[in-house]
Parts: C-alpha cells; structure tokens; sequence
C-alpha cells in the first residue's frame, strides 16, 4: 500500500462513520413526529448530565482511536525522528483535550452565560 493511502486511511474512515451517522440522524428525523423534536430540548434540561457524560465519553473514545492510530503509524514508520514525531503527537493529544475541556466547561456547562449574566445583572 501506499504511503498517501496509508496517510489517508484514517480520513476514509472518519468519512464512513459520519455517512453512517447522517443516515442514522436522516433515518431517526423521518420517523419521529413533531412532538417528540419539541419534547428533546426538555429532555436535554432534565438529564442535563446524563448527556455531559455521553459527550465526554465520546470524545474520548475518538480521542483513543485517534491516538492508537497515530501512534502505531509512528511504531511502524521506519523514520529515524520516531521519538519526535512521538512526542508532537502526545503535545497534539495534550492540547486537544485541554480544547475540548475549555470548550465543555464554556458552552456545554454553560459557564459562559452564566459569568456574563452574574457581570451584567
């Protein structure tokens, strides 16, 4: 295989897992009535951290696969900057998750509106 095909392969599968999920988002609008879209945004409010949970479980479920993917690339590469490639990756994965925390805190919790709410009030 090739050296762009194997850089790609990831990519290829990113793409699949968000075809199959827009199907099943397509699939799941099709078949629920307009009563059960307005009843969400409550269900959402009441298990507010039931959904913080699945939010963050999912990211790091996509953060492993992503790191096990990059780093076996790197072991299997036969580069003499292997450590180096190693540790931009774990400088990458380090970076990403403080993102994501920064973020979740931000908007997910909703602190965000909360601070400026408690300032301008």
């Amino acid at each position: 295989m090739s050296k762009a095909l194997k850089r790609r392969a990831f990519t290829k599968l990113g793409l699949l897992i968000a075809l199959f999920a827009g199907i099943a988002v397509s699939i799941l609008l099709l078949t629920v009535d307009g009563n059960a879209i307005v009843s969400w945004p409550n269900w959402f409010a009441a298990n507010h951290w039931l959904t913080t949970f699945v939010r963050v479980g999912l990211f790091g479920v996509a953060t492993a696969t992503f790191y096990s993917v990059r780093r076996n690339t790197i072991q299997n590469s036969k580069n003499s900057g292997a450590t180096a490639k190693q540790g931009q990756l774990n400088a990458r994965i380090r970076q990403f998750v403080m993102w994501f925390v920064s973020i979740e805190l931000l908007f997910g919790q909703a602190l965000l509106p909360r601070v400026l709410e408690f300032l301008f009030s």
